[in-house]
């Protein structure tokens, strides 16, 4: 008996659905509404408290990689991330203000 690894990022359905996801965070101005993260899509209406993940970070910036991102974070240029469960994720309101200081230089 076959069975799919369910991994994350691994939806199952084959890669046409996570290359739109992927497609989508690069470049979230083009992307279908479905295929973007929710965090991404309703970032606006997130409260401060919350937290985002890299992906999320990344469709913010449009056009980084993740590399420049923890470049960034080490330089002092974005804020650094919380350790959550083993995973890293960013305050909103730490990204929120790393975005406007970014738009005003």
């Amino acid at each position: 008996m076959q069975t799919k690894s369910r991994c994350a990022g691994n939806s199952g359905d084959g890669p046409e659905p996570m290359m739109e996801r992927l497609a989508a965070i690069r470049n979230p101005a083009t992307a279908p509404a479905a295929a973007l993260p929710v965090a991404l899509r309703d970032f606006d209406s997130l409260p401060d408290s919350a937290f985002v993940r890299r992906p999320v970070v990344l469709g913010l910036l449009g056009g980084i990689n993740a590399v420049t991102l923890w470049r960034w974070t080490q330089s002092g240029k974005w804020p650094s991330p919380a350790r959550i469960g083993g995973n890293v994720a960013w305050r909103v309101a730490d990204v929120r203000k790393a975005l406007a200081d970014l738009s005003t230089s």
